[in-house]
């Protein structure tokens, strides 16, 4: 074994992290696949850390799901 096989890569931490969020209950979804001015694009630059509309779904849902408990 080299050594270069002793350490981790960025892929293989991120494909490590994504397997144990989809455990987890949450979808997961590749850049490459929300890149923007494409279709199925869900951001509107490289440069967009937070996917705004997802945000603000989420907390649609979780406020509208906390203020219909009785």
């Amino acid at each position: 074994m080299t050594s270069s096989e002793n350490f981790l890569t960025e892929s293989a931490v991120e494909d490590a992290a994504l397997e144990w969020l989809k455990t987890l209950g949450w979808q997961v979804v590749r850049g490459c696949d929300i890149v923007p001015h494409t279709e199925g694009g869900q951001r509107r630059g490289y440069d967009e850390v937070v996917l705004e509309s997802r945000l603000c779904d989420a907390l649609d849902q979780l406020n509208s799901s906390y203020l219909s408990k009785p």
